[in-house]
């Protein structure tokens, strides 16, 4: 078994076992150590084709999420501006909620519907680059910013093809959020 269908079938099993815990408490997930892009960013099953949309949304978004919540988590150790480490906490505290939320709703709409890889839709940035020529604060900014713009592009094709109301309620406000936070890191990063 190759490293990358070993560490997805792993996060699979961490999400699974999440949402069969049934919690509605706030998720605040450990890293995942050395991570790379490819391996956060599954070759879709065509299986996964005949689910409905939402629940491919729900475990791209979910996925996406756990990945934010790493880097932010990574930046409360290794950034040195307090601009970013309070962002990085209200990232952490945003989306761990959204996971609850996601999870709870992937739970009550599709309790016997396989994990997905996902819609298929670009992600962005999962990973801060390890480009120590760059100061990390730079780096992190840099990866956030295309991790949100990721998000961006799958909460707007989630307006377009989401069934359930509450979903688009969600990814309305996805997107108001992150775009605010996208002008806040651009506007943090050296001119």
């Amino acid at each position: 078994m190759t490293r990358r269908i070993f560490v997805w079938m792993l996060c699979i099993a961490c999400v699974s076992t999440i949402a069969a815990c049934g919690s509605t408490e706030a998720v605040a997930p450990t890293p995942h150590e050395n991570m790379s892009d490819h391996m956060l960013h599954p070759t879709m099953n065509p299986a996964d084709l005949a689910l409905p949309y939402d629940v491919r949304f729900i475990d791209g978004m979910m996925m996406h999420h756990l990945a934010a919540i790493d880097m932010a988590n990574a930046a409360l150790q290794s950034a040195t501006d307090p601009k970013i480490k309070e962002l990085a906490q209200a990232i952490i505290k945003a989306q761990s909620a959204e996971v609850t939320q996601l999870r709870d709703w992937r739970a009550g709409w599709y309790p016997d519907a396989p994990m997905t890889a996902g819609t298929g839709a670009d992600m962005g940035t999962m990973q801060v680059s390890d480009d120590e020529a760059i100061a990390y604060d730079i780096r992190w900014l840099n990866a956030m910013i295309d991790h949100h713009q990721g998000a961006l592009t799958m909460a707007n094709e989630a307006l377009a093809n989401a069934e359930h109301a509450e979903l688009k309620t969600l990814v309305t406000a996805i997107i108001a959020d992150q775009t605010s936070e996208i002008e806040q890191m651009q506007a943090m990063l050296p001119k």
